[in-house]
């Protein structure tokens, strides 16, 4: 996808960079892009319509997206490098990073499985698991599997 947030043969692709390290397609089809400079999310079918930007500025915690995924809620899960992890439920942002319980903010990776459980691949070694939502939404209950 290299120059297609500027121009491409068809036209121009509304994406925050051409640096795309992680892509994730929800449950109803959307498109979701991550990269160093924030978000982006596709709608439809039609490659230059539909497209939304987002970043620190409307509420991720980071701009460098890494991992994504969606929890059985239809909640999206965006790990960054630095900043922690951002879950948007539709309108709002929620952040969880070290001082919510997380063994680092640098996410690597992230996958939810059928029991509603999202698990997290950090630089730190451990893989972790939370179960979401929590009852306290400023902290999570994380746990090493």
């Amino acid at each position: 996808i290299s120059g297609a947030s500027v121009y491409a043969i068809w036209g121009p692709i509304n994406l925050p960079s051409d640096k795309i390290y992680s892509v994730f397609i929800a449950s109803d089809g959307t498109k979701w892009f991550g990269t160093d400079q924030g978000i982006a999310r596709h709608t439809g079918k039609n490659t230059l319509e539909n497209w939304t930007v987002f970043s620190t500025k409307d509420g991720l915690v980071n701009n460098f997206v890494q991992a994504i995924t969606e929890d059985r809620k239809g909640n999206l899960w965006f790990g960054t490098r630095g900043g922690g992890i951002s879950v948007f439920d539709g309108s709002v942002w929620m952040t969880y990073s070290t001082a919510n319980g997380l063994n680092s903010n640098n996410i690597l990776c992230l996958a939810a499985d059928r029991e509603g459980v999202v698990w997290i691949g950090t630089d730190n070694g451990n893989l972790i698991t939370v179960t979401y939502p929590c009852s306290n939404r400023s902290a999570i209950a994380v746990r090493s599997p």
